[in-house]
């Protein structure tokens, strides 16, 4: 949802020239796709992350740790209203360090996320989250009384997706995805679900995402942190050493892509990375070991006494079990566009790079065009097959 360029500035110091790259981001030029992240704010809420809080979360971090974002040397826009109609290609711009120039890289969506990939993305997460939790826990010493963290702390980070607003752009994403599943559902399993209504299917399918629209607003009942909102694969980006062998084992991750920060529990980020990027039996497997693994790099970061008193381990799993349908239920709308965007049988490889477009891979029921994609790649079937069936079973309409 933006364009990426490269910067490149040539410096004569002390005599000698030297060659320095950025990463700039601005809003994209095609008038869909800027009317959506100009009527979401999801730029305005990536710039204000990194030049308000980025700054904030690095300050409490104890030394030896830094925010996992990359550097940012100049936000600009939107200032006004008057942008979201405006056409002029650089009006609003982030301007950020090529995390590239140090190594850093995105792997490939497929295969999925292995265990060291997960380690790596939870001691990062946990960082992320860890800072916010520092953040809150200073302010609250400085302004005793009645302090509320979504308006004395975060009062820009706004939910700008996950909307239960009729006309809101996410809305809109989430009605036609769940239209979506219900047209693929009877395509891809025409026999199983022969003596059931696609309005029943469809009806539960909207219930659930109901539910998901409750469970991104702050919590009452669990810790609430700065959420990145969107870690899946082409949101991360490795760098890598060698290990034993040969091989490339990967030891820090950044996070990239923050347009859709919000203020909620942090189960949400976990849950999106492990159903956005690994597969079911794995989760099925590990999941218990990722908590556990998050958690302990939660323990190196935070003082013991604040660690026990925000997120115990056992309050962790209570808090991943109470929202495990998040995870089931919104990876039905994440996989279909980005497994399409990212198997080279579906995207069609060298034209993986084209524009989204986004009327037909969004703003459409792609249940047709999903059961042909599951003929073209056997990969792209299984994903999207064990998703659906997945959110079928918390439905109970699938035994």
């Amino acid at each position: 949802m933006g364009r990426h360029l490269r910067l490149t500035a040539r410096v004569l110091r002390d005599g000698k020239l030297q060659r320095i790259t950025f990463f700039v981001k601005t809003v994209p030029i095609d008038n869909s796709h800027r009317f959506i992240v100009m009527d979401s704010n999801v730029f305005g809420t990536e710039a204000t992350v990194y030049k308000k809080y980025a700054p904030m979360f690095n300050s409490c971090l104890p030394p030896g740790w830094t925010f996992p974002v990359a550097k940012c040397y100049l936000t600009r826009g939107p200032q006004s209203e008057g942008l979201k109609n405006s056409t002029t290609e650089d009006e609003e711009v982030i301007i950020l360090e090529d995390l590239t120039a140090r190594g850093y890289r995105n792997r490939e969506n497929f295969p999925p996320m292995d265990l060291p990939h997960c380690r790596i993305v939870m001691k990062t997460m946990a960082t992320f989250h860890a800072a916010s939790i520092l953040l809150e826990e200073s302010r609250k010493k400085s302004h005793p009384g009645d302090f509320n963290a979504s308006i004395d702390l975060y009062p820009e980070i706004k939910e700008n997706f996950l909307v239960y607003n009729e006309g809101h752009v996410g809305y809109e994403c989430i009605r036609l995805s769940a239209e979506t599943m219900a047209t693929a559902v009877f395509k891809l399993w025409p026999d199983k679900f022969k003596d059931v209504s696609r309005n029943e299917v469809l009806e539960a399918i909207r219930g659930a995402w109901m539910e998901v629209f409750e469970m991104v607003k702050p919590s009452k009942e669990y810790p609430n942190v700065l959420n990145h909102g969107d870690p899946w694969t082409n949101n991360i980006l490795f760098s890598y050493e060698t290990g034993r062998e040969g091989r490339e084992v990967p030891v820090d991750a950044k996070f990239v892509d923050l347009q859709i920060g919000r203020y909620a529990p942090p189960v949400l980020d976990i849950l999106i990375f492990t159903h956005a990027c690994t597969r079911r039996d794995f989760r099925e497997r590990h999941m218990k070991e990722i908590l556990e693994f998050y958690h302990r790099a939660l323990g190196e970061i935070l003082p013991q006494q604040v660690l026990d008193e925000v997120l115990p381990l056992e309050r962790l799993f209570e808090m991943c079990h109470r929202y495990r349908d998040f995870g089931r239920v919104i990876s039905t709308a994440y996989l279909p566009i980005i497994l399409s965007e990212n198997d080279p049988l579906i995207s069609g490889g060298d034209n993986a790079t084209a524009p989204l477009d986004i009327e037909q891979a969004v703003y459409s029921d792609r249940g047709d065009k999903i059961a042909e994609n599951c003929v073209k790649s056997e990969s792209y079937r299984r994903w999207i097959t064990e998703s659906f069936q997945e959110c079928l079973e918390i439905l109970n309409l699938w035994t």
